[in-house]
């Protein structure tokens, strides 16, 4: 009896949770898509000492993507509990980014 007159609050509390765990299971589809990953490299010319970043769009499209899944994650009230990782990612994806940028500029020389 004493129970069921917090019958509302208990509510609040579980769609709290549900939306918590919704969010946290976007963020782990984001990250776990970037533990499975291979960067896909080759050699130019047959030279070994030359290589080459092959399907570089691939991963600036994924960055892309996934920079604007995880700015939708932070403005969540309810992903609080993740949102030190989602800017550790920002950053993350932010020096992939300059580092590809750099690498296909070199290739282009």
């Amino acid at each position: 009896k004493k129970l069921t007159a917090h019958s509302g609050k208990i509510d609040e509390i579980l769609e709290e949770a549900k939306l918590q765990y919704k969010y946290e299971q976007m963020f782990t589809s984001v990250t776990s898509h970037w533990d499975q990953l291979n960067l896909k490299i080759t050699t130019y010319a047959g030279d070994r000492f030359m290589i080459m970043l092959s399907d570089h769009q691939v991963i600036l499209d994924y960055i892309d993507e996934h920079t604007v899944m995880l700015e939708n994650i932070e403005m969540s009230p309810y992903s609080a509990s993740i949102r030190t990782e989602i800017r550790q990612w920002f950053l993350d994806f932010n020096k992939m980014s300059d580092m590809i940028d750099k690498w296909i500029q070199c290739q282009r020389l």
